[in-house]
């Protein structure tokens, strides 16, 4: 693997965020599967990014296949972590949404929302989404937490068979506005993560959310509910109010309800 073209200034990133080593790479297969095979390997003893501008064979939730093309960028930060350290993946997932979503409408004046509980919205179409993974030794004690997401930065990213559901962040794109995003980025869901745990990023969310309070159709292994969005829980559950009770959801597929 090659070094990034990507416009990242390495040496001012590191100025910026001592506490992280950075890695950049033209093409890689995952940069999520990458981090965790690092952890798995011993690689790795300090908070590391991987960034890279195109994946030949990257995955989102559910095992979906998501391989980006060149122009978008795709990152995975790994966390060593020792067993004692409680750990909430959803929750994780849900603040580092935040995190991304109002750093992009900062730096990029955009106005990109979330969708339960791991996609970046933009105009109704997908901009990227975000992947936190645990790693665990063969004792199947947690080694590190790996946190990955994929934005489509130019429109070279978006496939042209996916342009009716995805979208690229094209405009106010500029080297300057990358190398803030990352740098302000990255900062943020460190904070996110290294802070105590409390649930004032649940306010955020909502209002970034697209679903709150609307209704929805839920698809889970065995069952298929109707409800409202009645709130979202710390621990990153989703809670559906049904015409009979009151279902938090932690895993499952989300749509809007057709009328």
């Amino acid at each position: 693997m090659e070094e990034s073209r990507m416009e990242f200034n390495q040496e001012q990133l590191q100025r910026a965020l001592p506490s992280f080593d950075f890695y950049f790479f033209d093409e890689i297969e995952s940069t999520n599967k990458t981090a965790k095979q690092w952890l798995e390997d011993g690689k790795v003893e300090k908070n590391a990014v991987l960034i890279a501008d195109q994946q030949t064979g990257g995955y989102g939730s559910h095992a979906r296949k998501w391989s980006g093309d060149q122009s978008g960028l795709y990152c995975s930060i790994i966390f060593p972590i020792s067993n004692m350290v409680p750990i909430n993946p959803g929750a994780i997932t849900m603040q580092t949404a935040t995190v991304i979503a109002q750093t992009l409408n900062e730096v990029y004046q955009s106005d990109v929302k979330l969708k339960w509980v791991n996609d970046l919205i933009l105009n109704r179409k997908k901009l990227g989404g975000i992947l936190c993974e645990l790693v665990t030794n063969l004792n199947n004690q947690i080694i590190g937490l790996v946190i990955g997401f994929g934005i489509n930065i130019s429109k070279q990213s978006v496939p042209a068979e996916l342009e009716s559901i995805a979208i690229n962040l094209s405009e106010n794109v500029s080297a300057d506005n990358n190398q803030k995003f990352i740098t302000q980025v990255l900062d943020g869901i460190k904070k996110s993560y290294h802070s105590e745990q409390n649930d004032s990023w649940l306010n955020d969310y909502k209002e970034l959310s697209t679903m709150y309070q609307q209704m929805v159709e839920v698809d889970l292994n065995d069952q298929h509910l109707v409800g409202r969005v009645a709130d979202f829980r710390d621990d990153g559950a989703l809670v559906l109010k049904t015409s009979e009770n009151v279902v938090p959801i932690l895993a499952g597929t989300v749509s809007f309800h057709e009328k």
